[in-house]
């Protein structure tokens, strides 16, 4: 079985890019100033934010994982 540490290791900042281009792609905005009293809801825009970026490292996750040695 692969180590997780091997694809950790080989976790580039053009896979992070990737999970960026994702997320510009869906042209996510914050529609209202950022205030103490909306701040629930620009938690809400980051957390989609980062399971986006989960997902995005996620499958290439799975993609190592289901390749050849």
């Amino acid at each position: 079985m692969k180590d997780f540490k091997e694809f950790v290791g080989q976790v580039r900042e053009e896979h992070y890019a990737n999970a960026v281009d994702a997320i510009d792609q869906l042209g996510i905005q914050i529609p209202f100033p950022l205030t103490q009293e909306n701040s629930n809801d620009l938690a809400g825009i980051i957390t989609v934010m980062s399971t986006i970026c989960a997902f995005e490292l996620l499958e290439k996750y799975h993609n190592w994982l289901n390749s050849p040695e």
